[in-house]
């Protein structure tokens, strides 16, 4: 979080609470299988997102990736597969969504 590594943080169940959020944040969570344990650890993925007025802006995700965004009512509202270094889906304002893509998740609001 910020930089630093929160994993001995996690308590039983996976379960972590963030501090009090209060302001625009961004989280990102990303795991990795080790195929020896069956465990995950934590690993940089490439794609990036940018929040803007009417929708969300993906940036480097791999090709052939599939992004679906969900609406508030957990039904997707927008499912496509990125093949360009820049993509844009466009969203309604006033609505919280999630967007996953990949091994990344996103929750926001316009």
């Amino acid at each position: 979080m910020d930089g630093t590594d929160i994993s001995s943080l996690i308590k039983s169940g996976n379960v972590y609470t963030t501090p009090a959020i209060m302001n625009d944040a961004t989280i990102t969570i990303v795991y990795e299988k080790d195929n020896t344990s069956g465990t995950f650890s934590a690993r940089q993925s490439k794609a990036d997102f940018r929040i803007v007025d009417d929708g969300v802006v993906i940036y480097n995700a791999e090709p052939q990736s599939r992004c679906i965004v969900y609406g508030a009512n957990g039904l997707p509202v927008a499912n496509t597969v990125i093949n360009d270094s820049t993509h844009k889906i466009t969203l309604t304002k006033g609505q919280v969504y999630l967007l996953a893509l990949g091994d990344r998740t996103l929750k926001f609001a316009l």
